[in-house]
């Protein structure tokens, strides 16, 4: 939202606006660093232009100062507050270190290459790796079906000129840095759009029989859109719910396997003890931090890793999952904290620890 909000602005700018929508732009900008860090993805091309922009005032130097003075107070204090706190301004991201066990898996310069090559194909053909989801192909096909428009409808215009600027470096600098498909949907979103128009664009000057074509290529698109969005948003308990056949905690019990270990310390711990919760990270419905704090690695952790948690606070109560048993109970006893089950289901096990002596 904000890197959209900031290239909109930019547009303004651009336009014919006052330098005042540049100086929106980068209170958008600044925003988006104050949520989350991927969000450099698409500051890197926007803050190019936005240094464009204020080259081109009367008074320059006072025109980087104001960006400056506004990406600091809106953004760099929250990088500040994690240095105080954590020691390190990008907390909890590590610089040279992937957040995604074993990726990248050639970080070669021959490998970089190669994997930014297959990028595209990958996204539409063999997206397991960059969905949360279980689907196949993130990007749909629609890239695929449509790219040609982009041949028949004209030179680039000024406007569209200044999104490929940001869409195309940010899109790039996310399949550099990260596998997750969901941070590129800033410069996703505004290729779909760009490609939307010059579709509109084509419709528009085309005859009836490539109207036609243009429609059908559009409900081919539209079928497998919306199987994928069932896939992903709909389930079976979701329609019992919808149906007021299930209530809120049933409907969750069913559909969410994080949410009844949560379910259970909601009932059966007290204000003042804290919780660590490690793989179940549906803080939403957890006792509200900092009672609760939930660490996911997405990976089974060893012992050593479960010790240096046990040991960082004082916890009354371990989250795990099931298959970290051993680990589990292994740290507590090193970390003199013994801990005794108290629930177990299919996926998770909550223990009691003693307290530390």
């Amino acid at each position: 939202f904000y890197l959209l909000a900031s290239l909109a602005a930019l547009l303004r700018w651009q336009s014919g606006a006052g330098f005042r929508w540049i100086h929106a732009a980068t209170l958008f900008l600044a925003c988006g660093f104050a949520t989350k860090d991927p969000v450099v993805f698409g500051a890197v091309p926007l803050g190019g232009m936005f240094l464009y922009a204020a080259s081109m005032q009367p008074r320059r130097f006072r025109a980087f100062a104001s960006l400056l003075a506004i990406f600091a107070a809106a953004a760099l204090v929250w990088n500040l507050r994690r240095w105080i706190l954590a020691g390190n301004p990008l907390y909890p991201l590590t610089p040279g270190q992937s957040t995604v066990p074993g990726w990248p898996p050639d970080p070669s310069l021959r490998g970089t290459i190669l994997r930014m090559l297959r990028l595209p194909l990958d996204l539409h053909f063999h997206g397991s790796g960059f969905s949360d989801s279980v689907l196949i192909a993130p990007l749909g096909i629609a890239f695929v079906i449509f790219w040609p428009v982009w041949l028949f409808t004209g030179r680039l215009r000024r406007q569209e000129v200044f999104c490929l600027a940001f869409a195309i470096p940010a899109f790039f600098l996310w399949g550099w840095l990260s596998p997750v498909a969901r941070y590129a949907i800033g410069p996703l979103s505004v290729l779909a759009l760009l490609t939307g128009i010059r579709l509109a664009r084509f419709w528009r000057t085309s005859t009836r029989l490539t109207r036609a074509g243009l429609a059908g290529a559009a409900l081919w698109v539209l079928i497998p859109a919306v199987c994928a969005i069932m896939i992903v948003e709909i389930n079976v308990p979701q329609l019992r719910y919808l149906a007021g056949r299930a209530s809120r905690d049933e409907y969750l019990r069913t559909a969410n396997i994080a949410f009844p270990p949560l379910l259970w310390l909601r009932d059966h711990t007290a204000p003042p003890e804290r919780i660590l919760g490690l793989e179940n990270c549906a803080d939403v419905y957890a006792p509200e931090y900092p009672r609760y704090q939930s660490y996911c690695a997405f990976r089974p952790w060893t012992a050593a890793e479960v010790e240096v948690q046990l040991r960082g606070r004082s916890y009354d109560w371990l989250v795990a999952p099931v298959g970290d048993r051993e680990a589990d109970l292994a740290a507590a006893r090193a970390a003199e904290r013994p801990a005794s089950e108290e629930y177990r289901d299919a996926n998770f096990v909550i223990y009691r620890l003693s307290p530390a002596k």
